[in-house]
């Protein structure tokens, strides 16, 4: 993929281990993001997004383990790679370097704590001074596209967009040249998922932020990426610049993920469900994952498991029937 990269996966593989079974939740995923760019990572509930998400800020603890790959960062020039990174350089990376807004995160506020307390205790715990976080707060909150009188309340006195906002300025407090924004827009209705979206396109203008964006909504994702990688059972099956995955894509899932959408320009569209069930990742997985569920599989698809391949200029897709 072209573009001068701020972060780069490399086969990374994550499972969930018990004494009695082990789930493949990531399996191999390499992709890179660009320097000033916003990449958007897509797939239904239960792919692997989440759990991938949590490696940008090393946060993999049992039962989840990493099984193998490299994260490289190169926000400070070099290469580092992130996951040998020692607890003291870890905790400067993290926030400084890359912060998140987690799935869900309308729920992290304390309850018993003001906005500003929340925000200060982040940038104290980061190494500013009191001074310097009390400073702060005002701008944050104007940068996250909310009053400054937010501040002095608490996160019971807040809509849901309100305390999506304050975790943005939470994200932004120690400057960090990363965001990773997981299901940023889940639980807010249509009128404050524009504005989310929105707000962090500016953000990305503003600051050069580099975003990585996951939902579940390929049609919300479509209209804020610059790019689009399509998660399927715990693998990458599709990436490419946006406007090649919506308009032209090459993976059958893709295709049927995009069939599923109702259009509002086309009211003659036919919308189509996809059939079945993802499969169970903590069994082996031989061939296409999609196999049972593609209308143009084979018994190839269902024996030999289609790699990554180029499809187009910076459009890589693993089907066998692209398009």
């Amino acid at each position: 993929m072209a573009g001068e990269r701020i972060m780069e996966l490399k086969d990374i593989s994550i499972s969930y281990v018990s004494k009695k079974e082990k789930t493949d939740a990531v399996r191999n995923v390499s992709f890179q993001l660009d320097k000033g760019s916003i990449l958007g990572l897509v797939g239904e509930s239960g792919c692997g997004k989440s759990t991938l998400a949590s490696v940008f800020l090393k946060l993999i603890y049992p039962p989840s383990k990493l099984m193998g790959g490299s994260l490289n960062y190169y926000g400070r020039g070099d290469e580092e790679d992130i996951l040998n990174l020692k607890p003291p350089d870890l905790r400067r990376y993290r926030w400084k370097e890359v912060a998140m807004i987690f799935q869900g995160s309308m729920n992290s506020l304390n309850p018993v704590m003001k906005v500003e307390d929340q925000i200060i205790d982040v940038m104290i715990d980061h190494d500013y001074s009191y001074t310097e976080a009390m400073n702060s707060v005002d701008k944050l909150l104007q940068m996250a596209g909310i009053s400054k009188r937010v501040r002095s309340l608490y996160p019971h006195e807040l809509s849901g967009g309100m305390k999506q906002r304050v975790n943005i300025a939470i994200a932004l407090s120690c400057e960090p040249k990363v965001l990773i924004a997981d299901e940023p827009t889940t639980a807010l209705d249509v009128v404050v998922q524009d504005q989310i979206i929105k707000k962090l396109e500016s953000l990305r203008n503003e600051l050069g932020l580099s975003i990585l964006f996951i939902s579940h909504d390929i049609s919300l994702v479509g209209v804020i990426a610059d790019k689009i990688a399509i998660m399927y059972a715990g693998k990458i099956v599709e990436i490419g610049k946006a406007t090649d995955i919506m308009n032209n894509p090459k993976h059958q899932y893709t295709i049927a993920l995009l069939s599923s959408i109702p259009s509002l320009e086309d009211s003659g569209k036919k919308v189509k469900g996809i059939p079945g069930k993802p499969p169970v990742l903590n069994r082996e997985i031989i061939g296409c994952a999609f196999a049972d569920r593609c209308a143009k599989a084979t018994e190839r698809c269902r024996s030999e498991e289609p790699q990554l391949e180029q499809v187009d200029s910076e459009h890589l897709s693993a089907c066998y029937f692209p398009g």
